[in-house]
């Protein structure tokens, strides 16, 4: 049941549990700006508000080019570059309900780090109710069609903070298992937190 995301982990385990972060290449950034190239699941229209709400989370925080922290929970942990043009005065006005873009850029900043950690993309944003935000499969699986049956479907949680420290993100996602866990269903699940202070996106997979 675990094969599609803890073997992919796996492949990138680190020596030890205080070893360092890995550097990706320097070429190596988390994409989050052109989303609906490589993920279905995301329209053109969604990846360019990810684009622009985005941007306006990083810069509360951050200076453009900053590296980034992706961490699956006991299996890895690399730096990828970030890059991003300042937002425009009209962007910030327009996504200036902070609860809500920290939400829509956690989920950029999921999707395109779950993308390097754990080579999945998303297939479809899921319903109320069901535990989860987006459908996450390989992308050599997605079909045409939508069918939560296809080999390899992960439920993906997620939550951002805007002000965040280590254990912020720790309990965040603890919680958010907990959530996972709460619905009853067959497909794998993962949870994703996004710092924007500290520059971290945490996956935890239930069994590890």
């Amino acid at each position: 049941m675990w094969s599609v995301i803890a073997c992919t982990a796996e492949s990138n385990v680190q020596s030890g549990p205080g070893a360092r972060p890995q550097m990706a290449d320097s070429q190596s950034r988390l994409e989050f700006g052109d989303l609906h190239l490589r993920h279905p699941g995301v329209p053109a229209g969604l990846s360019e508000s990810f684009r622009e709400v985005t941007s306006v989370c990083l810069q509360r925080h951050h200076t453009s080019p900053t590296r980034w922290q992706v961490e699956v929970w006991k299996a890895s942990d690399v730096q990828y570059l970030v890059e991003w043009t300042e937002p425009s005065d009209g962007m910030r006005r327009g996504y200036a309900n902070s609860d809500d873009a920290t939400r829509d850029g956690a989920y950029a900043m999921a999707l395109a780090a779950v993308e390097k950690a754990l080579d999945l993309r998303a297939y479809s944003r899921s319903e109320t109710r069901t535990g989860c935000d987006w459908y996450l499969a390989p992308p050599d699986l997605i079909p045409t069609e939508f069918d939560l049956d296809v080999e390899g479907v992960v439920r993906l949680e997620v939550s951002g903070i805007d002000r965040d420290d280590r254990e912020k993100v720790l309990a965040r996602a603890s919680r958010k298992l907990a959530q996972l866990a709460a619905v009853a269903s067959a497909l794998q699940s993962l949870t994703g937190v996004v710092g924007f202070k500290s520059g971290t996106v945490l996956f935890r997979i239930p069994t590890i």
